[in-house]
């Protein structure tokens, strides 16, 4: 928030998703890079599709993934609060809404890195036995975050019946076909 600083560099964006069916669960590990000479606090808003259901939150403390818990919303900022004040390594993931969560995470180390992994499930929907999987993705030419490093996704499908088109409206998008009934997609 200050305008002095450089923001937070994004150097790694991995999203792995597993569709059986019409169950999805998306996994997306994202990196930030600290490039100031003190520490700085990340906090970012991620929206999920309609329906998604936040499963977990966990960061790397001390090269540890550490989960994130379940707390009631003032609990949760008291206690986020009491740890910045110490200089602890503390995550809080809030929810906004219904499809919006904000991560507040510090400290960021001076020239450091923060690894954080967020997953979510849905159900997804099907008409007319087309079944859309949307991952949101800002588009090219908008204000924000870009990644100055590895953006990947792989998508990994098990249909009931033989799948006959795989396709991505937006992204040019390699796809491996083991059987009738199995795909990999990735970009």
């Amino acid at each position: 928030t200050e305008p002095d600083l450089p923001p937070l560099a994004l150097t790694s964006h991995q999203v792995r998703v597993e569709i059986d069916h019409q169950a999805a669960t998306t996994t997306i590990e994202q990196v930030f890079l600290n490039n100031t000479e003190r520490p700085l606090e990340a906090m970012y808003v991620f929206p999920i599709p309609k329906g998604a259901a936040m499963t977990r939150f966990t960061m790397l403390v001390d090269g540890k993934e550490k989960a994130g818990e379940l707390v009631e919303k003032n609990a949760a900022r008291q206690i986020y609060n009491s740890i910045v004040s110490r200089s602890l390594d503390p995550g809080l993931l809030e929810c906004l809404g219904s499809e919006l969560f904000r991560a507040n995470i510090f400290p960021i180390a001076p020239h450091g890195s923060q690894t954080i992994t967020l997953k979510f499930s849905q159900v997804v929907p099907m008409e007319n036995d087309l079944v859309s999987y949307v991952y949101p993705v800002r588009a090219h030419g908008r204000k924000g975050l870009t990644v100055n490093g590895r953006c990947s996704n792989q998508i990994d499908i098990k249909a009931p019946a033989p799948i006959r088109n795989l396709f991505s409206p937006s992204h040019q998008v390699t796809i491996a076909r083991p059987d009738d009934r199995h795909a990999n997609v990735s970009w």
